[in-house]
């Protein structure tokens, strides 16, 4: 009997949902999702500057944002954009007390798709539990990811990522980031073995995110003429270019004159000190 009225409530429920949506649809200013959109994205955040060409909600309980773009004000105005954005509310969480989306996105030429949700019941802020998936993003047209890392970074990403905190506050949360970056290069603040770019053809590597330390394990690159494999952590800043990189690796050399070399990289990330042991 209990479980008969259980089903009708959450049946009863559904439906008051959906036309509860069906109505929103209908009666909705048409900028109202845009303005609110914003105001959500830059709460508490005055260096964000965040625009989109379109919000239109999606029947029942989702929202689709068209050219949507967040500016970083602090950063000179670099960018992260995104063509589209969709994303869903997840009913049965909904009914539980728990704020959670699937989210499916596309951004410089990728596809990024997932799950969000609000680790507190009954609350649309605070700490997040994200679990995403990235396809062919190409990572060199975002002037935010050049902004961060003090340098210019090509190559198409894929990969995973699992990450539990707050966005505010991010290095003191966890996480596992899984990626593979194909046809890239890196560019050298400094030269480094006589270049002033590394040049790879594939580069995969997992880092694990606790204690404000950023572990890189096992990171493998393959280029035209050479092999490597690099680990160890980066003691991770407020001012990412300030976090502390100490790793270790080889790099093996073919062609005419074969040679394997060890490395360290130590010091500040936007500029680390190169040493061959």
């Amino acid at each position: 009997m209990r479980s008969r009225w259980l089903k009708r409530s959450i049946g009863y429920g559904l439906f008051a949902l959906i036309v509860l949506a069906a109505v929103v649809y209908i009666r909705l200013p048409a900028n109202f999702l845009e303005r609110y959109v914003v105001s959500r994205i830059t709460e508490n955040q005055p260096d964000l500057l965040v625009t989109l060409a379109d919000a239109k909600p999606q029947f029942p309980t989702g929202v689709r944002l068209d050219h949507l773009v967040i500016r970083f004000l602090d950063r000179g105005g670099v960018t992260v954009e995104f063509e589209r954005v969709s994303a869903a509310a997840a009913l049965a969480r909904l009914l539980l007390g728990r704020l959670a989306f699937s989210v499916v996105a596309r951004a410089y030429g990728g596809d990024i798709r997932g799950d969000v949700a609000f680790t507190d019941r009954f609350s649309s802020s605070g700490p997040i539990r994200a679990d995403m998936k990235f396809e062919e993003v190409n990572l060199g047209k975002c002037s935010y990811a050049k902004a961060l890392s003090g340098r210019q970074i090509e190559g198409t990403a894929s990969g995973t990522l699992l990450y539990s905190g707050t966005i505010e506050d991010s290095i003191n949360g966890s996480g596992r980031l899984e990626i593979t970056l194909r046809d890239g290069s890196i560019r050298f603040l400094s030269p480094a073995f006589g270049l002033d770019r590394l040049d790879f053809s594939r580069a995969e590597g997992e880092a694990i995110l606790e204690n404000r330390t950023l572990k890189i394990r096992n990171l493998q690159l393959a280029g035209r003429d050479f092999q490597g494999t690099f680990s160890g952590q980066i003691l991770l800043d407020n001012e990412f270019q300030k976090s502390r990189l100490d790793m270790k690796g080889t790099l093996t050399f073919s062609g005419q004159n074969p040679a394997r070399q060890s490395i360290s990289l130590t010091g500040p990330l936007a500029d680390p000190a190169v040493q061959f042991l």
